[in-house]
Protein backbone atom coordinates (compact mmCIF):
# COMPACT_ATOMS: atom_id res chain seq x y z
CA UNK A 1 0.00 0.00 0.00
CA UNK A 2 1.08 3.50 -0.06
CA UNK A 3 1.00 5.00 3.18
CA UNK A 4 -1.75 8.07 1.96
CA UNK A 5 -3.80 4.71 1.28
CA UNK A 6 -2.97 3.00 4.57
CA UNK A 7 -3.62 6.35 6.47
CA UNK A 8 -6.80 6.82 5.14
CA UNK A 9 -7.83 2.86 5.90
CA UNK A 10 -6.72 3.57 9.31
CA UNK A 11 -8.89 6.45 10.29
CA UNK A 12 -11.69 4.65 9.11
CA UNK A 13 -11.48 1.62 11.17
CA UNK A 14 -10.28 3.57 13.81
CA UNK A 15 -13.58 4.95 14.63
CA UNK A 16 -15.42 1.89 14.96
CA UNK A 17 -12.68 -0.13 17.00
CA UNK A 18 -13.91 1.42 20.83
CA UNK A 19 -13.33 0.68 24.17
CA UNK A 20 -15.44 -1.68 25.94
CA UNK A 21 -15.02 -3.16 29.13
CA UNK A 22 -12.26 -2.09 31.67
CA UNK A 23 -8.90 -2.49 29.00
CA UNK A 24 -8.69 0.10 26.35
CA UNK A 25 -8.02 -0.65 22.81
CA UNK A 26 -3.95 0.18 22.08
CA UNK A 27 -4.24 0.39 18.41
CA UNK A 28 -0.77 0.50 17.00
CA UNK A 29 -0.22 1.56 13.08
CA UNK A 30 1.59 -0.68 10.49
CA UNK A 31 4.91 1.27 10.61
CA UNK A 32 8.11 1.43 7.75
CA UNK A 33 9.54 -1.12 5.93
CA UNK A 34 13.18 -0.42 7.50
CA UNK A 35 14.21 3.50 6.85
CA UNK A 36 11.28 4.30 4.90
CA UNK A 37 10.97 7.59 6.22
CA UNK A 38 8.59 8.62 4.03
CA UNK A 39 5.62 6.52 5.29
CA UNK A 40 6.39 7.37 8.99
CA UNK A 41 5.98 10.95 7.79
CA UNK A 42 2.77 10.21 6.47
CA UNK A 43 1.63 8.69 9.08
CA UNK A 44 2.63 10.46 11.26
CA UNK A 45 1.36 13.36 9.77
CA UNK A 46 -2.17 11.89 8.74
CA UNK A 47 -2.94 9.82 11.55
CA UNK A 48 -0.96 10.87 14.30
CA UNK A 49 -3.73 11.88 16.64
CA UNK A 50 -5.56 8.29 15.81
CA UNK A 51 -3.01 5.81 16.92
CA UNK A 52 -1.63 4.65 19.97
CA UNK A 53 2.14 3.88 18.79
CA UNK A 54 3.87 3.15 15.59
CA UNK A 55 5.41 -0.18 14.86
CA UNK A 56 9.05 -1.19 13.15
CA UNK A 57 10.36 -4.23 11.46
CA UNK A 58 13.95 -4.09 11.11
CA UNK A 59 16.23 -8.13 10.96
CA UNK A 60 19.63 -8.29 10.57
CA UNK A 61 21.38 -10.84 8.47
CA UNK A 62 24.95 -12.16 7.56
CA UNK A 63 25.02 -9.64 4.29
CA UNK A 64 21.42 -8.35 3.11
CA UNK A 65 18.41 -9.80 2.36
CA UNK A 66 19.78 -11.55 -0.60
CA UNK A 67 22.90 -12.99 1.31
CA UNK A 68 21.28 -13.94 5.01
CA UNK A 69 24.35 -16.48 5.20
CA UNK A 70 24.29 -19.86 7.48
CA UNK A 71 23.35 -19.89 10.98
CA UNK A 72 26.38 -21.85 12.01
CA UNK A 73 29.09 -22.31 9.25
CA UNK A 74 31.03 -18.78 9.06
CA UNK A 75 34.08 -17.03 9.65
CA UNK A 76 35.35 -13.87 11.30
CA UNK A 77 34.28 -11.68 7.87
CA UNK A 78 30.80 -13.34 8.74
CA UNK A 79 30.58 -12.16 12.24
CA UNK A 80 31.61 -8.70 11.73
CA UNK A 81 29.28 -8.56 8.61
CA UNK A 82 26.43 -9.58 11.03
CA UNK A 83 27.68 -6.73 13.72
CA UNK A 84 27.33 -4.42 11.02
CA UNK A 85 23.82 -5.63 9.88
CA UNK A 86 22.73 -5.45 13.63
CA UNK A 87 24.41 -2.18 14.45
CA UNK A 88 22.02 -0.88 11.52
CA UNK A 89 19.28 -0.67 14.19
CA UNK A 90 20.70 2.32 15.18
CA UNK A 91 20.52 4.40 12.29
CA UNK A 92 17.24 3.13 11.34
CA UNK A 93 15.71 4.23 14.86
CA UNK A 94 17.63 7.79 14.93
CA UNK A 95 15.93 7.69 11.30
CA UNK A 96 12.65 7.73 12.53
CA UNK A 97 13.05 9.28 15.49
CA UNK A 98 14.06 12.61 13.58
CA UNK A 99 10.84 12.53 11.60
CA UNK A 100 8.66 11.57 14.81
CA UNK A 101 9.97 14.57 16.73
CA UNK A 102 8.72 16.83 14.30
CA UNK A 103 5.34 15.94 14.41
CA UNK A 104 5.24 14.23 18.51
CA UNK A 105 7.83 16.71 20.09
CA UNK A 106 6.38 15.66 23.61
CA UNK A 107 7.02 12.01 22.56
CA UNK A 108 3.55 10.80 22.91
CA UNK A 109 3.44 7.98 20.38
CA UNK A 110 6.01 4.95 21.01
CA UNK A 111 8.01 3.62 18.42
CA UNK A 112 7.26 -0.56 18.93
CA UNK A 113 9.72 -2.40 17.36
CA UNK A 114 7.82 -5.49 17.28
CA UNK A 115 9.75 -7.73 14.89
CA UNK A 116 14.07 -7.70 15.36
CA UNK A 117 16.54 -10.43 15.37
CA UNK A 118 19.09 -12.47 13.03
CA UNK A 119 17.62 -13.92 10.12
CA UNK A 120 19.60 -16.70 8.08
CA UNK A 121 19.09 -19.06 5.64
CA UNK A 122 17.25 -22.23 7.16
CA UNK A 123 18.39 -25.44 8.21
CA UNK A 124 19.33 -27.73 5.63
CA UNK A 125 16.42 -30.69 5.66
CA UNK A 126 14.37 -28.60 7.10
CA UNK A 127 10.90 -27.02 6.07
CA UNK A 128 11.99 -23.77 4.15
CA UNK A 129 8.64 -22.51 5.07
CA UNK A 130 9.68 -22.80 9.12
CA UNK A 131 12.15 -20.65 9.39
CA UNK A 132 14.07 -22.89 11.35
CA UNK A 133 18.01 -22.14 11.86
CA UNK A 134 20.70 -22.09 14.41
CA UNK A 135 21.99 -19.91 17.32
CA UNK A 136 24.98 -19.36 18.45
CA UNK A 137 27.43 -17.18 20.02
CA UNK A 138 27.41 -14.42 17.49
CA UNK A 139 23.52 -13.94 18.29
CA UNK A 140 23.92 -13.45 21.75
CA UNK A 141 26.74 -10.72 21.40
CA UNK A 142 24.65 -8.62 18.46
CA UNK A 143 21.36 -8.89 20.54
CA UNK A 144 22.76 -7.68 22.99
CA UNK A 145 24.16 -4.80 20.68
CA UNK A 146 20.75 -4.46 19.87
CA UNK A 147 19.51 -4.19 23.19
CA UNK A 148 21.31 -1.77 24.25
CA UNK A 149 20.12 0.90 21.23
CA UNK A 150 16.73 -0.05 22.50
CA UNK A 151 17.77 1.00 25.73
CA UNK A 152 19.60 4.21 24.38
CA UNK A 153 16.45 5.51 22.33
CA UNK A 154 13.94 4.57 25.68
CA UNK A 155 12.52 7.90 25.10
CA UNK A 156 10.64 6.77 22.07
CA UNK A 157 11.00 2.79 22.13
CA UNK A 158 8.27 1.63 24.50
CA UNK A 159 8.82 -2.09 23.72
CA UNK A 160 10.48 -4.58 21.32
CA UNK A 161 9.92 -8.25 20.38
CA UNK A 162 12.59 -10.32 18.56
CA UNK A 163 11.28 -12.59 16.68
CA UNK A 164 10.73 -15.31 17.20
CA UNK A 165 10.55 -17.44 20.39
CA UNK A 166 10.39 -20.97 19.67
CA UNK A 167 11.96 -22.77 16.97
CA UNK A 168 11.86 -19.67 14.34
CA UNK A 169 14.61 -17.34 13.60
CA UNK A 170 16.36 -16.38 16.16
CA UNK A 171 14.76 -18.13 18.94
CA UNK A 172 15.69 -18.58 22.57
CA UNK A 173 14.11 -22.35 22.63
CA UNK A 174 14.82 -25.19 19.69
CA UNK A 175 12.47 -28.15 20.35
CA UNK A 176 12.33 -31.50 18.55
CA UNK A 177 9.92 -34.67 19.59
CA UNK A 178 10.08 -34.24 23.80
CA UNK A 179 13.58 -32.60 23.39
CA UNK A 180 14.48 -29.02 24.11
CA UNK A 181 17.65 -26.80 24.10
CA UNK A 182 18.43 -23.06 25.45
CA UNK A 183 20.15 -21.49 22.58
CA UNK A 184 22.88 -18.38 23.31
CA UNK A 185 19.82 -15.84 23.04
CA UNK A 186 18.44 -17.42 25.61
CA UNK A 187 21.11 -17.01 27.87
CA UNK A 188 21.03 -13.43 26.86
CA UNK A 189 17.89 -12.59 27.73
CA UNK A 190 18.16 -14.09 30.83
CA UNK A 191 21.21 -12.57 31.73
CA UNK A 192 19.52 -9.17 30.62
CA UNK A 193 16.19 -9.60 32.89
CA UNK A 194 17.44 -7.65 35.90
CA UNK A 195 16.97 -4.36 33.69
CA UNK A 196 13.26 -4.86 33.63
CA UNK A 197 11.73 -2.03 35.23
CA UNK A 198 14.74 -0.30 35.42
CA UNK A 199 15.24 3.47 35.17
CA UNK A 200 18.16 3.62 32.82
CA UNK A 201 21.23 5.50 33.97
CA UNK A 202 23.77 7.79 31.47
CA UNK A 203 26.90 5.68 31.26
CA UNK A 204 30.00 7.17 29.63
CA UNK A 205 32.51 5.35 28.06
CA UNK A 206 35.39 5.32 25.07
CA UNK A 207 35.35 2.39 22.74
CA UNK A 208 37.43 1.65 19.79
CA UNK A 209 35.69 1.51 16.26
CA UNK A 210 35.87 -1.30 14.38
CA UNK A 211 35.66 -0.34 10.27
CA UNK A 212 33.77 -3.29 8.34
CA UNK A 213 33.77 -2.51 4.37
CA UNK A 214 33.30 1.40 5.33
CA UNK A 215 30.68 0.76 8.34
CA UNK A 216 31.54 2.27 11.81
CA UNK A 217 31.07 -0.61 14.90
CA UNK A 218 32.05 -0.25 18.13
CA UNK A 219 34.32 -2.68 20.01
CA UNK A 220 32.92 -2.15 23.10
CA UNK A 221 28.90 -1.23 23.97
CA UNK A 222 27.64 -0.90 27.55
CA UNK A 223 24.26 -0.22 29.25
CA UNK A 224 23.08 0.72 32.66
CA UNK A 225 19.85 0.65 35.02
CA UNK A 226 19.42 1.23 38.48
CA UNK A 227 15.99 -0.56 40.38
CA UNK A 228 15.33 -0.81 44.09
CA UNK A 229 18.97 0.71 44.90
CA UNK A 230 20.83 -2.36 42.37
CA UNK A 231 22.60 -1.07 39.46
CA UNK A 232 22.69 -3.04 36.72
CA UNK A 233 25.45 -3.13 33.59
CA UNK A 234 25.63 -4.86 30.54
CA UNK A 235 28.34 -4.87 28.12
CA UNK A 236 28.99 -6.68 24.95
CA UNK A 237 33.01 -6.97 23.08
CA UNK A 238 32.23 -7.34 19.39
CA UNK A 239 35.75 -8.03 18.54
CA UNK A 240 36.79 -11.60 18.23
CA UNK A 241 40.41 -11.77 19.10
CA UNK A 242 40.94 -8.74 21.95
CA UNK A 243 39.88 -8.41 25.41
CA UNK A 244 39.67 -4.98 27.11
CA UNK A 245 40.34 -3.93 30.33
CA UNK A 246 37.39 -2.27 31.74
CA UNK A 247 36.81 -0.02 34.47
CA UNK A 248 33.65 1.03 35.67
CA UNK A 249 33.92 4.74 37.80
CA UNK A 250 30.63 4.12 39.93
CA UNK A 251 30.25 7.97 40.95
CA UNK A 252 28.57 8.43 44.22
CA UNK A 253 28.20 4.83 44.71
CA UNK A 254 28.33 3.26 48.57
CA UNK A 255 29.18 0.12 46.96
CA UNK A 256 29.19 -3.12 48.88
CA UNK A 257 29.23 -6.30 46.60
CA UNK A 258 29.61 -6.88 42.57
CA UNK A 259 28.66 -10.13 41.31
CA UNK A 260 28.67 -10.91 37.54
CA UNK A 261 28.33 -13.82 34.89
CA UNK A 262 29.82 -14.01 31.03
CA UNK A 263 29.11 -15.86 27.96
CA UNK A 264 31.63 -16.51 25.63
CA UNK A 265 33.17 -19.26 23.38
CA UNK A 266 33.92 -20.08 19.55
CA UNK A 267 32.21 -17.62 17.21
CA UNK A 268 30.33 -20.50 15.79
CA UNK A 269 29.39 -22.45 19.24
CA UNK A 270 26.39 -23.15 19.88
CA UNK A 271 23.76 -25.83 21.77
CA UNK A 272 22.42 -28.99 20.11
CA UNK A 273 20.53 -31.83 21.15
CA UNK A 274 23.14 -34.16 22.32
CA UNK A 275 25.28 -31.77 23.68
CA UNK A 276 22.95 -28.85 25.49
CA UNK A 277 25.05 -26.83 27.66
CA UNK A 278 28.62 -26.21 25.26
CA UNK A 279 27.83 -22.28 25.54
CA UNK A 280 26.20 -21.48 28.73
CA UNK A 281 27.77 -18.43 31.46
CA UNK A 282 30.16 -18.77 33.07
CA UNK A 283 30.81 -16.61 36.60
CA UNK A 284 33.00 -13.27 36.49
CA UNK A 285 34.89 -12.08 38.84
CA UNK A 286 34.98 -7.86 38.97
CA UNK A 287 37.45 -6.37 41.14
CA UNK A 288 35.52 -4.09 43.74
CA UNK A 289 37.97 -1.03 45.05
CA UNK A 290 37.75 2.59 46.18
CA UNK A 291 34.16 2.92 44.28
CA UNK A 292 35.69 1.16 41.28
CA UNK A 293 34.45 -1.99 39.21
CA UNK A 294 37.44 -3.84 37.29
CA UNK A 295 37.23 -6.71 35.19
CA UNK A 296 38.07 -8.17 31.91
CA UNK A 297 35.94 -8.35 29.09
CA UNK A 298 36.96 -11.41 27.22
CA UNK A 299 36.63 -11.31 22.86
CA UNK A 300 33.34 -12.37 21.72
CA UNK A 301 31.30 -12.09 25.05
CA UNK A 302 28.39 -10.65 26.75
CA UNK A 303 28.65 -10.28 30.35
CA UNK A 304 26.21 -8.67 32.86
CA UNK A 305 26.90 -7.13 36.19
CA UNK A 306 25.14 -6.60 39.74
CA UNK A 307 26.34 -3.93 41.73
CA UNK A 308 24.78 -3.48 45.32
Amino acid sequence: MRPEYYSDLFRRYAVFIRNYGDEPIYKIAGGPNVDDTHWTEVLMKNIGGAMNALSLHNYSYETDWNNKGDSVIFDESGWYSNMVSAYKMKRVINAHKAVMDQYDPEKKIPLIVDEWGNWYDVMPGTNPGFLYQQNTLRDAVSGMLILHIFHENSDRVYMANIAQMVNVLQAMILTESENMVLTPTYYLFKMMKEHMDGNRLDIDYDSKDYDVNGSIIPKISMSASEKNGIITVSVCNTSVSEDEDITLDMRDGNLSSVSAQVLTGEINAHNTFDAPDTITPAVLYPDLSDGKISFKMPSKSIAVLTVK
